[in-house]
């Protein structure tokens, strides 16, 4: 079936807003649900793997610094965080916080979130803006079988790889979750790119004619809409 931009866009913000997410949260991830879906055809899906899950509740995140050996066996900073909450983490909620504190405080080098992430692609958009306003590759790395790389640039590219990991970013991982690193050198990484030609593209062959999405999700996440107003 057809669904327009602003019919996914809008169906997904309810859904999330039923799902306990506040407006500022369901905003912001119905743009990454629209970008996945848009771009690689797999927003609905995450979004419905998100919606069966625990409701959002609205506990505080952590950010926890994680400390190597320094000088006379004292903790020593390192440039890494972890991420988390009382409640369950999700990538839509965790992880563009993650993505967001690299483009502050230059001793941010890596931010990791324990979770479940449904779709690698959900942070495509947001780490694209990161890189453009940083002026530097981000990578975010999924954990799993197999671990898949994204690195965004400032060009507005995505370069994608599901090859064996670098062994310095398998050490940071947390399986399952996600990481997104800062200045990660891509010279010997084997990418396939989705340009920033690609992705115009796609958004505005959406536009135009709507998009094809999959019937069955879309219900799911229409009815799932639907208790935005009436709470089942």
């Amino acid at each position: 079936m057809r669904a327009s931009l602003r019919d996914v866009r809008e169906a997904a913000f309810r859904a999330l807003s039923a799902h306990g997410a506040s407006r500022g949260e369901a905003r912001a991830a119905a743009e990454m649900v629209l970008d996945a879906e848009v771009v690689h055809g797999v927003g609905l899906a995450a979004l419905v793997d998100d919606l069966e899950r625990e409701p959002w509740n609205r506990t505080p995140v952590e950010i926890a610094p994680v400390t190597g050996p320094g000088d006379g066996g004292e903790p020593a900073a390192t440039g890494r965080f972890v991420l988390g909450s009382a409640s369950l983490n999700r990538l839509l909620r965790e992880g563009p916080l993650a993505v967001e504190l690299l483009a502050g405080d230059s001793d941010v080098r890596a931010v990791g979130v324990p979770c479940a992430v449904a779709a690698p692609s959900l942070l495509d958009e947001l780490t694209l803006e990161i890189a453009r306003i940083s002026g530097t590759d981000v990578t975010v790395v999924i954990g799993g079988s197999p671990s898949q790389l994204r690195v965004a640039t400032p060009d507005g590219d995505v370069g994608v790889s599901t090859a064996q990991l670098p062994s310095a970013l398998r050490e940071l991982l947390v399986v399952p979750g996600m990481l997104a690193v800062r200045d990660v050198e891509r010279a010997d990484l084997a990418l396939s790119w989705v340009t920033s030609r690609d992705r115009v593209r796609a958004r505005a062959a959406a536009a135009e004619r709507g998009m094809t999405v999959e019937a069955d999700l879309w219900r799911r996440v229409y009815d799932a809409s639907r208790r935005y107003l009436v709470p089942g």
